[in-house]
């Protein structure tokens, strides 16, 4: 697209769509360098909650006025249309971000590298967030640099019915719970249900399951340093041949079943188990009339592989607000701050050490009863890592459908894997 045969049409195009996005309320009214008006720019899931956090702001800070806009939820509408309005400079001043999406966002010169910001020593620093869950804004072309801020510490834990246990006359999960025991009864509940209920329903294999698994068992999904993916390697075939066997042996509901629109969940009662997150306990709340709690994900060989990720906010480089950018940022995410609405709804773990332990979200009655595994599992998680520019969607495209031959066509693993292996690499060395 940077051919100079091209450049006529191409600005011209670039000025429709610019154009297209100030129209689409992309871009802001007020003149950009005005520090009495602040935008910020989040995906459709986080417009409601930012709206009341900016409500809040503006109470104390009334001179201020924060126009919240939105962004799609899709990931490649997402980074196409913010790449757009950074070279229309109609970028907003903060905008969500998403670890796997740093690398594109960085590289494209839309996020702001915070670390500057962060040595003034004010009220946020580096040291008050979770060390792993900044590391996702490490982008890899400049692994010194923090482009982005998680905004809750989202690691899995296991979701359980306590009806369908009882049910099924099976014990309820233990700290002290092994991979081998939740198959043990996921099958039992299964086998139970008769098509009623089952122990457990999983789609297409998570990352937050998959890459900590592998990386337990000695490999990797992706290496920096290397620019290479071992989700092939001997090693991985082991952790994808324990994820994917209750897929077909009778212990899960069947992959059909799983990937169907119809496909029974967790909050509609039909379901046992869930490996989830934090974010999940909203819609389990207010859908499942059920009791239920959370334990902490089981162990294998005596470790947990706990998976998590997590979605940001970032400072835009073109914004000409920054200090009330940051500002905002600041006061956003104190415990008395914009983080407690986000807790408050029971969506978020405070990605800080002082959210953590003094946060409104401890005090919130239960269910989940078991918040401590919240807390714990965030601080072991193996967080997803962010793959080079196209290469995220082709691991993504490339697990799936060896899964699928896996489950559906009965190809060994170590062949349908060492194959999504070899697709992946091949999209890394093309970056």
């Amino acid at each position: 697209m940077s051919k100079r045969s091209r450049r006529g049409p191409l600005a011209a195009l670039l000025l429709l769509i610019v154009m297209s996005m100030v129209a689409g309320g992309c871009a802001s009214g007020p003149a950009r360098d005005d520090p009495h008006h602040l935008v910020i720019a989040v995906a459709g899931h986080f417009v409601a909650q930012m709206r009341q956090i900016a409500a809040a702001y503006e109470k104390v800070n009334t001179d201020l006025t924060i126009e919240v806009q939105t962004i799609p939820d899709e990931a490649g509408s997402w980074t196409q249309r913010l790449v757009t309005a950074r070279l229309g400079e109609q970028l907003p001043d903060i905008v969500e971000n998403v670890d796997t999406l740093i690398n594109q966002l960085a590289d494209a010169r839309v996020t702001e590298d915070l670390r500057p910001w962060f040595a003034r020593g004010g009220e946020l620093t580096e040291d008050d967030i979770l060390p792993e869950f900044l590391g996702q804004y490490r982008p890899l072309s400049s692994p010194e640099e923090i482009h982005g801020m998680p905004v809750s510490a989202d690691a899995t834990v296991l979701f359980y019915n306590e009806h369908l246990f009882q049910e099924a006359g099976v014990d309820l999960p233990t700290d002290a719970w092994t991979w081998d025991d939740m198959n043990a009864a996921a099958r039992t509940i299964t086998e139970a249900g008769a098509g009623k209920f089952y122990g457990m329903v999983n789609g297409d294999p998570w990352q937050a399951v998959y890459n900590p698994m592998i990386h337990l068992y000695g490999s990797f999904v992706y290496d920096g340093e290397t620019n290479q993916s071992r989700i092939g390697s001997p090693e991985a075939v082991k952790a994808w041949e324990r994820i994917l066997t209750p897929y077909t042996d009778g212990t899960y509901a069947s992959y059909g079943i799983a990937t169907s629109g119809a496909a029974p969940n967790f909050e509609s009662g039909k379901v046992a188990m869930q490996i989830g997150v934090r974010g999940n306990v909203p819609t389990i709340r207010d859908q499942l009339k059920d009791p239920w709690d959370v334990a902490p994900i089981p162990l294998v060989d005596g470790k947990r592989p706990v998976g998590g990720g997590s979605y940001g906010l970032s400072m835009t480089t073109t914004s000409l607000r920054k200090e009330v950018a940051w500002e905002f940022l600041t006061w956003f995410y104190r415990p008395d701050g914009g983080m407690r609405f986000l807790e408050q709804t029971y969506q978020a773990v405070p990605p800080t050490s002082v959210g953590l332990a003094e946060g409104v979200w401890r005090d919130l009655p239960g269910p989940p009863h078991n918040i401590d595994v919240f807390d714990e599992d965030a601080k072991a998680a193996v967080l997803a890592p962010a793959l080079p520019r196209r290469a995220q969607a082709v691991l993504e495209n490339s697990v799936q459908e060896a899964t699928q031959k896996v489950v559906l066509r009965g190809v060994p693993v170590s062949e349908a894997f060492q194959e999504a292996e070899r697709k992946v690499n091949d999209a890394l060395d093309s970056r």
